[in-house]
């Protein structure tokens, strides 16, 4: 599947047009005001959003929408939340009421009410929670009984809404039948909130927006009022759901404290390295939210790919709140009308709305149960697609690499196999004589290499036959051989004498770094080219976790051969390494994972299986979640090198960190739950185990890599990245 990670530019640009417009000041004001329960008012800025159909540009025309998808739409939210416009009004009452009487509600409910929601004139409250029925609906108490005249009669005691004193309308579950089964007998009313019996309280918070306790006391309905059939409401309910986890909302909101924090915190060495880490996790986030909007858009998301990606996005959220209020320390204290607050009181504001994110629309726990119980990492990797279904490449690619190296050894007979196939070739351009065929099928080859556990310096080679193929050298008569497998290559770090390589050999090509990583924005390292053979060149062998390994020394009276690049391309050919290591780093660790899943399946301890141990079964639904964002990063950092706005250095070296810490913590796991045999010499989770190492120090480190993704540029910067 194709994911981008920026919107459509237009709509972009459209929606910050109105929210800095002469017509928005009013809104502002009003935002920066205090209105009910002691909380800002987005209504103004809504309806003037509403006015120009962009509140809910997803809806039909007829209903105040512009029929645009569901991924626009989320170009609008976006958009809105990184110019500080308060969301949970709008979620409420567009994403989950709006949307689900599109699913669901009769043309009478439809008429009446989504034109006012799309206006911004009213607004919706989703009444599920009860004292005793919180995220577990079975236990749901409010009733509904027949009241004659096609009336209801609806009593109960909800908790917990928001924005509920802005909104006009409550979307009430109540039970109309006896419980035959758990999730039976559960209605949906739509229940005006200023109708006799009805009594809305204010609860405090710990965030800004007051929670509201609520009672229904024989409040009557007319028989309008019921969505959907009656008693069938939670199929429906379990439909909405994924409305509530796209984790666009939570993936904007990490970005924009993100980028709060940073300009706040400044460039404290102390800091980057986590906010390093804190931009890659935000980048698979959007990346997951994009996917799973279209996902949706096209009526085929999972459960569970929901679950995975609300999980990650609101957690993630969590962190840069939590980062942003250690980076600040007592700065981070001072609330929104202090003249000391920072970024006018917004990352003061997050810290405390940031634990509420891991429990609304469902707590992480719950998120974790249902990807543990949905398969783990099958279950994320089932709906995957390489490109247009159509096209059978990348799967016959991945199969004959696999055939070629599924023993993990990197012997002779390996290497020529995968040079018949054309794996040196395939992003070298055909005029130098290679195939063409663009990072995402050379990605694709790494990964399976990668769950092979075999390179034996196929990752470096594949990087220097890139750099003879990109550009006219008078090195390039050295490409062929490193194209027919007669020779290899090694990457060389000027930086980093004790970097360890796979011996090249006396007739390999060694590709020199100097100036890598660069120091700054815009910088690019020199790249030369020098035979191995060359006088001045030592290559020693190392003793270490594999045979074969070496360090590569170089005199100071080597000959180097200049490639010439300019700074762009040569920022743009280290992209491609970083997004190959990265690739067969996930590779790996997807590998490691599912062996571990198996064997936790299986594996019978106390008279029940490792996985029926709910500590076991979370801690492998965190991998297979944090896998899943890995792969699904990978995927758009891949397309974006092979045409799309290119991502950037930065974005990279993030990637490749953290797919490195995935790529560890998978293999940890698998010695771990197997205990020693894990570890016995020869076994698949200590051959795993042993491969990732190498694999991770065969890149820079990951504190430099982090370091580097914390100068990485917002998502919708994607046009003016190098």
């Amino acid at each position: 599947m194709t994911v981008t990670l920026a919107g459509p530019a237009a709509l972009r640009d459209e929606v910050r047009t109105v929210l800095h417009s002469p017509a928005a000041g009013p809104a502002w004001r009003a935002l920066a005001e205090r209105g009910p329960w002691n909380e800002n008012d987005p209504r103004p800025m809504y309806r003037l959003l509403g006015a120009h159909r962009l509140l809910a540009p997803a809806w039909p025309r007829a209903f105040g929408g512009r029929g645009l998808s569901l991924p626009d739409a989320a170009v609008v939210v976006r958009e809105m939340i990184a110019a500080g416009v308060p969301d949970t009004l709008h979620t409420l009452s567009v994403q989950i009421c709006g949307s689900f009487l599109l699913r669901a509600g009769s043309p009478a409910q439809r008429g009446a009410l989504l034109p006012a929601l799309a206006a911004g004139q009213r607004y919706c409250t989703v009444l599920y929670t009860e004292p005793g029925a919180g995220s577990d609906l079975a236990a749901l108490t409010t009733e509904a009984v027949q009241a004659g005249d096609g009336r209801w009669s609806v009593t109960g005691h909800k908790l917990f809404s928001v924005r509920t004193c802005l909104a006009d309308t409550g979307l009430v579950a109540a039970r109309t039948a006896p419980a035959a089964a758990p999730y039976r007998g559960i209605s949906l009313f739509l229940v005006p909130l200023n109708a006799p019996g009805v009594t809305v309280s204010r609860l405090g918070s710990l965030a800004d927006e007051a929670f509201a306790d609520i009672r229904l006391e024989n409040v009557l309905v007319g028989s309008g009022a019921m969505v959907g059939p009656a008693g069938e409401a939670w199929p429906l309910i379990t439909e909405a759901l994924a409305l509530e986890r796209t984790g666009v909302d939570h993936a904007a909101k990490a970005a924009a404290w993100l980028s709060a924090a940073l300009a706040a915190a400044g460039d404290q060495d102390g800091q980057l390295a986590q906010a390093g880490r804190l931009s890659t996790r935000t980048r698979a986030a959007e990346a997951l939210a994009v996917r799973c909007v279209a996902d949706l858009d096209q009526g085929e998301v999972s459960p569970v790919l929901a679950a995975a990606t609300k999980l990650w996005c609101s957690e993630t959220a969590r962190d840069v709140a939590g980062w942003a209020a250690a980076a600040l320390g007592d700065a981070g204290l001072w609330r929104a009308g202090d003249a000391g607050a920072v970024a006018g009181g917004r990352l003061e504001a997050a810290y405390r709305e940031a634990p509420g994110l891991v429990i609304s629309a469902g707590t992480s726990e719950m998120m974790r149960e249902l990807v543990a119980g949905g398969g783990l990492t099958a279950a994320l990797t089932a709906a995957r697609q390489d490109g247009d279904p159509s096209d059978a490449v990348l799967p016959a690619l991945r199969a004959a690499v696999r055939a070629a190296a599924w023993a993990g050894t990197p012997d002779a007979t390996s290497w020529a196999d995968l040079a018949e196939l054309g794996l040196f070739r395939l992003v070298v351009p055909q005029a130098a004589g290679g195939l063409s065929l663009g990072h995402a099928a050379l990605a694709a080859a790494c990964g399976e290499l990668g769950a092979c556990g075999y390179d034996g310096g196929v990752l470096d080679t594949l990087t220097v036959a890139a750099a003879l193929g990109g550009t006219p050298s008078d090195q390039a008569h050295r490409l062929p051989s490193l194209l027919d497998g007669a020779s290899k290559g090694a990457v060389v770090d000027a930086g980093r004498p004790d970097r360890p390589v796979t011996d090249p050999g006396p007739d390999g090509v060694l590709l020199v770094l100097r100036g890598w990583p660069p120091a700054a924005d815009g910088d690019a390292p020199a790249l030369d080219i020098v035979p191995s053979g060359a006088p001045g060149v030592t290559r020693h062998t190392r003793l270490a976790m594999t045979d074969g390994l070496a360090t590569v020394a170089l005199g100071a009276d080597v000959i180097r051969h200049p490639l010439g690049y300019p700074a762009g391309e040569a920022r743009a050919l280290l992209m491609g390494d970083l997004l190959r290591r990265a690739a067969w780093l996930i590779g790996a660790g997807t590998a490691a994972l599912r062996d571990t899943e198996q064997h936790a399946g299986s594996r019978r301890q106390f008279g029940r299986a490792l996985l029926d141990n709910q500590v076991i079964a979370h801690r492998l639904a965190n991998l297979a979640v944090t896998g899943h964002a890995m792969r699904t990063l990978l995927d758009a950092e891949t397309e974006y090198l092979g045409g799309g706005p290119a991502v950037g250095l930065p974005a990279c070296a993030g990637l490749l960190a953290e797919a490195g810490r995935f790529a560890r913590s998978a293999t940890d796991a698998g010695l771990h739950l197997r205990g020693a045999a894990g570890m016995v010499a020869g076994s698949v989770a200590e051959r795993a185990w042993r491969a990732v190492t190498l694999g991770i120090a065969g890149g820079p480190a990951p504190s430099v890599l982090d370091r580097l993704a914390a100068r990485a540029p917002g998502p919708d910067e994607g046009s003016d990245r190098d």
